[in-house]
Order: structure tokens, then sequence, then C-alpha cells
């Protein structure tokens, strides 16, 4: 929402320059917000500054379980933390903002918003979400937990 209103920046940060730079572009021509692409080795430089950090990679989900994109020294309390992997469901990054008294998201409330989105683009049915949402802590072994 903050994107939609102009409010902030966005700083965005890849193991390859170049792929975040067409990301900020891209960004930028859809949103009123400024957005800048940074090299790797910077992110422990940028993250004092931040107020949410976003771990899109596939670190921390399968086959990459127990592995984070960056160290738990960096992380403050802060810190909103969201972590897109929803399996499993607390990822390494997640533990470590926990313990550091980061607030965290994991990725499943994405990941069936997401699936509902587009069943309702292919089919213009509504989706089952909390089917999918059950289905999704039933697979990721998260039963009890909220979506």
């Amino acid at each position: 929402m903050l994107c939609l209103r102009g409010k902030g920046r966005i700083l965005l940060v890849n193991r390859t320059l170049e792929t975040a730079r067409a990301l900020a572009q891209a960004v930028s021509l859809r949103f009123p917000i400024p957005c800048e692409a940074l090299p790797w080795g910077e992110l422990s430089s940028a993250l004092p500054m931040a107020d949410i950090l976003i771990n899109a990679t596939g670190l921390g989900m399968e086959p990459h379980v127990g592995q984070t994109p960056l160290p738990a020294a960096l992380l403050s309390p802060r810190l909103f933390v969201c972590d897109l992997a929803y399996r499993p469901a607390r990822t390494r990054l997640l533990a470590d903002a926990e313990a550091a008294g980061c607030r965290t998201m994991n990725g499943r409330a994405m990941a069936v918003y997401q699936g509902a989105r587009q069943i309702k683009l292919w089919t213009g049915y509504d989706a089952p979400i909390g089917f999918m949402s059950d289905t999704l802590r039933r697979l990721s072994g998260c039963e009890g937990d909220r979506l």
C-alpha cells in the first residue's frame, strides 16, 4: 500500500546487480516510488536503513532448508522480516529474526492468495481459500498454525 501512495523507497538487493537493476526499473515504471538496485555486497550497509526485509530467494525452502540469505547479526528488532518461503513455515531466517526480536511472516499467505487469484483468473470462480490454506498447512506440517 505504501508503494501505491508514493511513500518510502525500495532497495533491491540481488546476487546479480543486473537482475536487481532490471527489477528496480520495472517496479519504478509501475509504482510511484523510488526503487534502487544495490549489489549484494552492500546489503549489510543498507539493512540498518530498512524497515522491512523480504526474502524472495529459495534459501530456506527445500532443498535449501537450514540455509539463510544473511547473517543473523544483521537483523535488528526494528525490522519486519518476511520470508516468502512456505515450506518449512519457519525458516532459519525467520527463526533468526524472531530471536533478534523482529516481527515475522512466512510465505504461506502469499502462496494461498496467489493460487486463489490464479484460479479466479483461469476459471472465473472464487477459490476455496479455507481449503487451500488448510491443505498447505497440512502439507507443510503446521496444522496448528494460522495462515
